[in-house]
């Protein structure tokens, strides 16, 4: 028994120690359990092996040519696979842009019915301080015979002025809000057409082989993180610098935090020509990345308007 026992504990302690399972999930499946569509897509095909070694295509055999053209055939499903991926993402963000506008419109409405209700309530409130003022003052006079008419009649004069001043200031706070509300759907507007700008332009300058490539190049941002920082003049601040290429104190009146001094360097660097692709020139390049900081810079004041 004593046998027994110590070779069943051997074994258990083999099959603890063989990792075979998880070694041929990661050469068979790349270590994951399922292969998904939109991340098969991204992948790049494997180039055939006469290309790889920069076979002359005198030398071309029969197999070489039909290893050709299944490549150019994968490769333009591949494309076309691409193209309905992004329709989809660019249907799924239209979706949502028209979700959070409802969103905003049932918020603003309530806000707007709270604020009604709230200022019935204040003028029910001023309305019936009035009222007892007037019976206390109505009373003082009465039994002092009048005696202080004259004051009862300035402070009469100034609670209504209050009045007229708290009307003025209402009134110049809500039309602060539509302008507010104006410029943020204006710089939202600004925003979403700096993506079809640069498609239009960029189509138009570059090879179509490296339109998909700028456009990837153009949707990239620095890692860092910016979400505790959320004051209107420090994203203002940094939408001044991303376009001024400024990460000190030369530009600009705050110093800003260490976050935003390092989201600012990783900007930089990610205009360093190392990052330029192959086959596109200078001149594309820097064409490509101004249009990027023009594009942060934009996205900045978008995130000012949200905390106005």
């Amino acid at each position: 028994m004593e046998l027994e026992r110590q070779e069943r504990e051997r074994r258990q302690r083999e099959l603890l120690a063989d990792d075979f399972k998880d070694r041929a999930l990661v050469v068979m499946m790349d270590g994951v359990l399922e292969h998904r569509w939109e991340d098969e897509i991204k992948k790049s095909l494997p180039l055939p092996q006469c290309l790889e070694i920069g076979k002359e295509l005198q030398h071309y055999n029969e197999t070489d040519i039909r290893e050709v053209k299944e490549y150019e055939e994968q490769s333009k499903t591949l494309y076309q696979e691409r193209l309905r991926y992004r329709k989809m993402l660019q249907d799924e963000l239209q979706e949502l842009a028209i979700s959070l506008d409802e969103q905003i419109k049932r918020f603003n409405t309530s806000v707007a019915k709270l604020t009604m209700q709230k200022i019935i309530i204040e003028s029910a409130i001023r309305q019936e301080e009035m009222r007892i003022l007037r019976a206390t003052l109505y009373n003082h006079a009465r039994l002092i015979y009048g005696a202080n008419a004259n004051g009862l009649r300035t402070q009469i004069d100034q609670i209504s002025e209050y009045m007229d001043q708290l009307t003025d200031v209402l009134n110049e706070f809500q039309e602060k809000a539509a302008d507010y509300r104006n410029t943020y759907d204006t710089l939202r507007t600004k925003d979403r057409l700096l993506d079809k700008q640069f498609k239009i332009n960029f189509s138009d300058t570059a090879q179509s082989a490296l339109v998909d490539q700028a456009y990837k190049i153009f949707k990239r941002r620095p890692k860092t993180q910016l979400r505790s920082i959320v004051t209107v003049s420090v994203f203002q601040d940094m939408a001044k610098r991303i376009v001024a290429k400024k990460t000190a104190g030369t530009h600009g009146n705050l110093l800003l935090p260490k976050e935003c001094q390092d989201y600012l360097s990783h900007c930089d660097s990610l205009d360093q020509t190392s990052n330029c692709p192959a086959g596109m020139d200078s001149s594309l390049w820097q064409t490509l990345i101004k249009m990027r900081r023009i594009k942060i810079e934009s996205e900045f004041r978008v995130s000012s308007g949200e905390y106005w």
